[in-house]
Parts: structure tokens; C-alpha cells; sequence
């Protein structure tokens, strides 16, 4: 496949593709938007908030807090639905959910420019290179899907111009996806960041096996637990790294016990690589959580590998016509008699109301701090997403696979997100962050020096039919020095994508 290559040492490209944006968007025509090939990730706010709506009130049976979900499962639940008992809001998400669906095939272009890269992200927002160009292809049938995506990048952090990012093909056996990937997660309840896995690096090329249905187990002695969803992933880093070709694992189960509850409990390891144990034995003293470096038994030659894990919850409830969510996150960077120790937190709440009875407005506020030992009173500093062997950190190609803030730095976020009609959303932020508090270089790809800074982010998207226009910025007041390439305190940006999903 040829891919244009957009160079770096001018403005053209930025101007060509506003150019392109406008000369096309009310030109163009045809068929339906499907700019999410695998399922709903954490690059679309639009259709979270719509999934969030329709499962809040009951209408379908899907998590809420493990992200991509799969088209197969949002499809199943979409068929149980009664829209003679739907209300006007309702209605109009499952129409704009329905319109997202791909079709048997698919095929897209999407043009990105922008002043730099984004310093930090936010779900809905995870653009890290200034100019980009990606094709898609992507078929999906009854027993399988798979999508070929190609990126090329004008200036990458890693050097790597040329990616396979959003690629996959999974397979499908039942109520399981088996498949193989490179796609964006993001676990847990939080909007800001995730301390786990969010979208702020690269996605991690792997193999992997979900669940694509949320109902709960036939047996009486395990049917109290609800409903329930699983996945669980094994992937390979990249080689330049300090333990080249490292290996990570993750595992996630998220439970629904009530209709007011679902509850999460996630796990992540680096493990193997370059010069370091690999086999069954070193993966199973993983899992059972023999791998901590200062055990007197175990010797850093055999130590399997450096992991993080914990539990998040999430707590809902409609007071009228509004939606309550009530949320945590508590990953540690540890474990300690079998459970996370050294851990760092995140808090938050959510208020969903309608706009004119139709149209849905999120607003949140969130509170996040990546240092160890966050309600302790003797924190531990240049801990969290470090580790003493695999020196690289919980990183993937110079960014933090967790928190986009990275770690020993506290954020409180006041954020919205808005449907304004049937075709435009609206998404902002306003940050207060406390960058790197230990001082240490080094520890901190975001900010080398301890920082108070304040940051606001805006996102405008307009969809017509197969169009979809984006428009963001994002703006400090004090700008931290930073290994991310970007030394300027504004970014701003466009991106245009058109996608073509004929019934062939």
C-alpha cells in the first residue's frame, strides 16, 4: 500500500489538509460513518456516553468501564432493545450508535495536522503525533473481522513513521473474540486518565481473548457475582528499550453484582525479554505474585518481572431524569500478602443530564495522583510506572502505557462532554496538576522538574453522513520540560476523515 509521507519542515501540509477538510466535507457523499473498526475504544467520547446512557437505564447489558467493547457484543444487546419504550434522548443515542456500526466492508482516510504533539490525553482525545495520514481496510462477517490499518507519521517521538496501529483479526467462538492486534485499552471509570492502561502510548501488539457477552454464570454458586466480562492479553514491547522485547501481560475481570454496581479488577506485567527468564515457570511465579525484588529468596537474575494491579468501582444511580456516577480507581505498584501495596488512586464523579429532553451533557470532575503510597503518610517518590531492571519504565515508545500525567503528579480535572444535535459533540477540560513533585530527572517524561501548572483542552467534532471533522486545542499556562517533543504551551489542531462502508 502506498502512503504519503507528510514532511515536517514546513506548514504546508497543515494548510493543505484545512483546504482538503473544507473542499470535501460538504461534497463528499454516501454512507455511514464507521470510524470504529474493532468496537467502541477510548478515542470516542460520543459513543461511551451514548453505551454509558442506554446501560444506565437499562436498556442493554454491557460494561461500562473496560474499553475497546466489542461490536458483536454492543450488536447483541442493540437487537434486545424496545424502542416503543424508549424516551426521545434514548432514541436518538441508539440512532447515533447504529450509524457507528461497520458494515460487511469498509475502507477509510483520515488526515491529521497539528501544531505539535498533545503534552497530555484524555479519552476521547490521543493525538500524539503532529501530522499523521492513515488507510483502513475492514471487513466483518459472522465468524470473524479484521481491519488493516496503516499510519504514516511526519515526526514521530520513536522514529517509527510507518505503523500498524488500530490492526487486527479476530476470530469469533461463541461468547469469546480470539485475535491478534494492536489496539487502544483503557481500564477503569475515569474520563481524565486511566492509572492502568489508557491511550495515552501506543497500543501494544498482541494476542488476545475476551468475552463477548456480559450475562452472568448458569450455576447457582457463582451466578451472585452477575454479570461479568473478561479479558486477558499477552504482547510484546518494542526493542529499543533497555530489556529489549520485553513481554506484557494483562488480565481484567469487571463484575455487575447489581444494576448499581460494577467493580473491576485489573492486572498488568512486564515480564522476559533480552537476557532475562522466560519460561512457564518464571510466567507462573508472576501470577502468583513471587516476583518482588526485595524477597531475600529471589535473586534479580530470576525475578519474573515488575507488575502493576488493583481494583477500580463504579457506583450509579438516576436521581429523575438524571445520571450519578460515583467512581475510584486503586492500582498499586506492588503487592503485598496477595494484594496491591504502594499504591496511587484516582477519584471522581459524573453528572449526565438531556438538552432539550434529547440531547445528553456530561460534566465531571476527577482527582488523580500517581505517586506510591498516596494516603500514607511517608509517600514513595519515582516509584510509580519505575522499575529497578526493566529501567524503561511502564512505558511503550516514550510514553507511560498508564496515567498521560506519569507519575508523582497530582490532577484535578473539571471536564464536560456534550451532545449538541444529532451531529455535533463538544468535549473540554480544565486541569490543575502538581507535575513531579519528587524533583527528580529523569523519572518524569512529562515534566522533568516539579511544575504548577494549569491546562484547559476543547474538542469540537461535526459528523455528515460518511464525514467526520474534528477540531482541538489544548493550552498551558506554564509549560513543563518535558522528552515528549512538544515546547510550545498551545497545541492546535484538525482532523478529517472519510469513510467509505458500501453494502458490496
Amino acid at each position: 500500500m502506498n502512503v504519503l509521507y507528510l514532511p515536517t519542515s514546513s506548514l504546508v501540509p497543515f494548510w493543505f489538509l484545512t483546504f482538503l477538510t473544507f473542499s470535501t466535507f460538504f461534497s463528499l457523499s454516501t454512507y455511514t460513518v464507521a470510524n470504529e473498526l474493532y468496537g467502541a475504544g477510548p478515542n470516542n467520547a460520543q459513543l461511551r456516553q451514548d453505551l454509558v446512557l442506554l446501560s444506565q437505564n437499562n436498556r442493554i447489558n454491557l460494561p461500562t468501564t473496560v474499553w475497546p467493547i466489542p461490536w458483536r457484543m454492543i450488536s447483541n444487546e442493540l437487537q434486545s432493545i424496545k424502542h416503543k419504550n424508549l424516551s426521545p434522548g434514548e432514541q436518538l443515542a441508539f440512532k447515533r450508535i447504529q450509524a457507528l456500526q461497520p458494515e460487511q466492508y469498509s475502507a477509510s482516510v483520515k488526515l491529521q495536522a497539528s501544531s505539535q504533539p498533545a503534552l497530555l490525553t484524555q479519552y476521547g482525545f490521543s493525538e500524539i503525533e503532529d501530522e499523521s495520514l492513515a488507510l483502513s481496510l475492514g471487513t466483518n462477517q459472522q465468524h470473524w473481522s479484521s481491519a488493516i490499518t496503516i499510519t504514516q507519521t511526519a515526526s514521530p517521538l520513536d522514529n517509527k513513521s510507518t505503523r500498524p496501529d488500530d490492526s487486527y483479526l479476530t476470530g469469533h467462538l461463541d461468547n469469546w473474540n480470539i485475535g491478534v492486534g494492536a489496539l487502544d485499552r483503557w481500564w477503569g471509570p475515569g474520563w481524565q486518565s486511566s492509572l492502568i492502561l489508557s491511550n495515552n502510548a501506543r497500543p501494544v501488539p498482541s494476542v488476545f481473548l475476551s468475552r463477548t457477552s456480559n450475562q452472568p454464570f448458569n450455576t447457582s454458586w457463582l451466578n451472585w457475582l452477575g454479570n461479568w466480562h473478561a479479558i486477558t492479553f499477552l504482547g510484546e514491547l518494542e526493542s529499543e528499550r533497555t530489556i529489549p522485547n520485553a513481554r506484557l501481560w494483562g488480565a481484567r475481570v469487571t463484575l455487575q453484582p447489581t444494576h448499581h454496581w460494577e467493580i473491576g479488577l485489573s492486572r498488568t506485567a512486564m515480564w522476559a525479554g533480552d537476557g532475562r527468564p522466560s519460561g512457564f515457570d518464571t510466567f507462573w511465579d508472576l501470577l502468583l505474585g513471587q516476583d518482588n525484588y526485595d524477597d531475600p529468596t529471589l535473586k534479580a537474575t530470576k525475578e519474573p518481572g515488575n507488575q502493576l494491579g488493583g481494583f477500580d468501582f463504579l457506583y450509579k444511580r438516576n436521581i429523575k431524569e438524571s445520571q450519578l456516577r460515583l467512581y475510584a480507581q486503586w492500582i498499586g505498584e506492588d503487592e503485598a500478602g496477595y494484594l496491591p501495596s504502594r499504591s496511587m488512586a484516582l477519584f471522581g464523579s459524573s453528572l449526565t443530564q438531556f438538552w432539550q429532553q434529547a440531547f445528553p451533557t456530561t460534566v465531571y470532575l476527577e482527582i488523580q495522583d500517581t505517586v506510591a503510597d498516596v494516603l500514607k503518610p511517608e509517600r514513595l517518590y519515582n516509584t510509580v510506572y519505575q522499575h529497578g531492571i526493566y529501567r524503561t519504565g511502564y512505558r511503550t515508545y516514550g510514553r507511560v502505557m498508564g496515567a498521560s500525567t506519569d507519575n508523582d503528579t497530582r490532577t484535578a480535572t473539571w471536564g464536560l462532554f456534550a451532545q449538541l444535535d444529532q451531529k455535533q459533540s463538544v468535549q473540554a477540560s480544565f486541569s490543575y496538576h502538581l507535575f513531579n513533585r519528587d524533583g527528580l530527572p529523569g523519572g518524569n517524561t512529562v515534566a522533568q522538574s516539579p511544575l504548577e501548572a494549569m491546562s484547559s483542552f476543547a474538542q469540537y467534532r461535526i459528523r455528515n453522513k460518511n464525514h467526520l471533522l474534528t477540531f482541538f486545542g489544548q493550552v498551558f499556562d506554564k509549560l513543563p520540560e518535558n522528552l515528549l517533543q512538544v515546547d510550545d504551551k498551545l497545541i492546535a489542531g484538525l482532523s478529517y476523515q472519510y469513510v467509505i462502508a458500501p453494502n458490496l
